[in-house]
């Protein structure tokens, strides 16, 4: 199979609410769709969305890399059975370390154009909860269909965190809580919050600490279960996935070098007794489905992390995927119009 035409197209979708981000707020969420084209005239799409603050590339980065390999990809014929190191070819022909971005987006256009879509099927959904006091509460009443949730905590005090805790469990007794800290804590302010509740009262809390050398005395001291997100980004990774006392690992592939690099995580995790869950990082429908895609190529069999769909004041692409009571289907892959985005030369 040959590229014939590789069109990107930029975006941006204004938020309802401003995001915090490593102490920085994001108002607009800017990103780019890929549409490849083949020579036998089929489409395919990606999404390339740099979460700033976040991701170690920015938006113009990432053009950078695909105004790089544009020529090379319109020249490479790729087969069905090593695509993916036809692709990784590319940017080593530039002596390039390719963006978590960039992969992901290509690889998302590539799966759906190689791989019968007999992987979709509804998939469990974690609803998100973040926010003020209010705005989570508020959440909460609207969530009880769902089996699983994240909440954010890290922007409250350990003991405002307890008491919100409390509140949401009043609201949803039967739901399985996974806490998000991202880092904000130090180890005695976790410890703290820790020890306000009994072992295994959450899935798993995650990020709890600022330090990645304080987390095994955290599991010690409070014998909850811990995930780990930005650590992967940080650490080597047969230094991080540490079953004594990290069981989960939250896998991005926007951040997390990509698709096929999360799928292999997700399978050294599985072979050392941990779990994976597959979550956003802020992406369009079209991004969210294409994770949601990747969970089921994988079977994690853990509700997938894409709740934040309904972030955008209006969004893209939204027959790409459907989220109703805690439960996600995804659209077969099909062609989208893009007039209304602003295309960009390469």
């Amino acid at each position: 199979m040959k590229i014939q035409n590789f069109d990107l197209y930029v975006y941006k979708l204004p938020l309802k609410t401003p995001l915090k981000l490593m102490g920085e707020v994001l108002s607009m969420r800017f990103g780019m769709i890929l549409e490849l084209t083949t020579t036998d005239g089929k489409k395919s799409y990606g999404e390339i969305a740099p979460l700033p603050h976040m991701s170690k590339e920015t938006v113009i980065d990432a053009v950078g890399q695909l105004k790089m390999i544009s020529h090379e990809l319109k020249q490479t014929e790729f087969s069905r059975e090593s695509w993916t190191s036809e692709m990784l070819n590319l940017f080593a022909k530039w002596g390039l370390a390719p963006h978590s971005s960039v992969l992901f987006g290509l690889e998302s256009a590539f799966f759906k154009l190689f791989e019968e879509e007999n992987t979709l099927r509804e998939l469990p959904v974690s609803a998100l909860l973040s926010g003020n006091r209010d705005q989570i509460l508020e959440k909460a009443e609207k969530i009880k269909s769902y089996n699983t949730a994240k909440l954010k905590i890290g922007q409250f005090s350990p003991l405002q965190a307890i008491e919100i805790v409390q509140q949401v469990k009043q609201i949803l007794p039967k739901i399985s809580l996974r806490l998000d800290v991202g880092r904000k804590w130090s180890l005695e302010e976790a410890v703290q919050f820790g020890k306000g509740f009994y072992p295994n009262t959450f899935e798993y809390i995650e990020e709890p600490v600022q330090s990645f050398s304080d987390l095994a005395t955290f599991h010690k001291k409070t014998l909850h279960s811990i995930a780990i997100d930005e650590t992967l980004r940080d650490h080597p990774l047969l230094e991080v996935l540490v079953p004594e006392f990290v069981q989960t690992v939250v896998l991005k592939p926007t951040l997390h070098g990509g698709a096929h690099y999360c799928m292999g995580i997700a399978k050294m995790a599985k072979n050392r007794g941990m779990r994976a869950v597959y979550s956003s990082s802020y992406e369009s429908t079209l991004g969210l489905a294409d994770i949601a895609r990747l969970d089921a190529r994988t079977h994690t069999q853990s509700p997938v992390g894409i709740d934040t769909f309904d972030i955008f004041e209006k969004d893209l692409f939204l027959p790409q995927l459907n989220v109703k009571d805690g439960k996600a289907s995804i659209a077969p892959s099909q062609e989208i119009s893009l007039s209304e985005l602003k295309p960009m030369k390469l």
